[in-house]
């Protein structure tokens, strides 16, 4: 008798374990592309992106929700800080894997926490670095479209990304969009001193918003990728910012150190460090801003 019982448990058991492998197979696989930056001149020396590092970590993870009928699959893609380079390989990988939530991902020095930009704008201001080649460098200064809105907003669920962050004791902010001042004319805007417009060089932008993206390539990431996606409507995207590593902040805190005299290194041994977060941690706050993206998706 009690060898009937074990054999009927036994045969539960594989029945069980079965039906979940099953159940398992049956989940629609959806794709999750992560497009990181790679590479820029103001990384120290020895030293890689945050956002190549968080991307490569993640790479081929998988993200099932508990009562879902779909699996998260995240691809994951390392682009040039180029301006002429920076989105060919992310509409190639898109073609490729036809994912449903793509999140562009920069580094942000001096922030606290990770930043979810909900906006970018139509100007792209700075010069690139192809680390092969540093001589052939393209500077911006003008419009990303010459046609296009202000700014654009992605579609990624930036609000509830932030809480669920902040719930699993990751600081987080949300970024924003804000106005730009119309200089008056005929104030010299090299005389006062209470115009709040924002010129960029010689250039006074011609739009009517900044971002907490800024206007180098994170912005212009941010502003083209909902653009790439027009097609797509049910593609979610949107851009993250990253923290600096501590490695960041260590290193270029002893580079500037190295040539100063022993009362000059004193005094700047005193001053406090930027905002800084472990890869670790940075790591767990992309999974989780894809996660919760994924149950938007859901």
């Amino acid at each position: 008798m009690k060898k009937r019982i074990t054999l009927m448990i036994m045969v539960i058991m594989v029945v069980t374990f079965m039906t979940a492998c099953t159940e398992e197979m049956k989940k629609e696989e959806v794709s999750v592309l992560l497009v990181g930056y790679g590479w820029f001149s103001g990384i120290p020396e020895g030293q890689t992106n945050n956002a190549e590092l968080v991307v490569n970590a993640l790479d081929g993870e998988k993200i099932t929700l508990e009562e879902g009928s779909k699996t998260a699959v995240i691809h994951s893609l390392v682009v040039p800080v180029e301006w002429d380079k920076a989105l060919s390989p992310v509409e190639e990988a898109i073609e490729k894997y036809n994912p449903k939530i793509v999140i562009g991902i920069g580094t942000a020095a001096g922030i606290s926490g990770l930043r979810v930009e909900p906006y970018g704008v139509n100007w792209m201001k700075g010069t690139d670095a192809d680390p092969e080649n540093p001589e052939l460098q393209i500077s911006k200064n003008e419009k990303i479209m010459a046609d296009g809105p202000d700014y654009i907003k992605g579609s990624l669920p930036y609000k509830n990304i932030v809480m669920t962050l902040l719930e699993n004791e990751i600081p987080a902010t949300l970024g924003k969009i804000t106005p730009i001042e119309t200089p008056d004319k005929s104030v010299s805007s090299t005389t006062s001193s209470t115009s709040t417009a924002l010129p960029v060089g010689n250039v006074m932008p011609d739009i009517s918003h900044t971002s907490t993206t800024g206007m180098y390539l994170c912005n212009y990431m941010t502003y083209m990728l909902p653009n790439i996606l027009l097609e797509q409507p049910d593609v979610m995207t949107g851009f993250i910012h990253l923290p600096t590593q501590p490695g960041y902040v260590t290193q270029t805190r002893l580079n500037q150190l190295k040539d100063m005299s022993d009362e000059e290194q004193e005094r700047w041994l005193t001053f406090s460090y930027p905002a800084t977060m472990s890869l670790e941690q940075m790591i767990d706050g992309i999974r989780v801003s894809v996660e919760t993206s994924f149950k938007g998706f859901e």
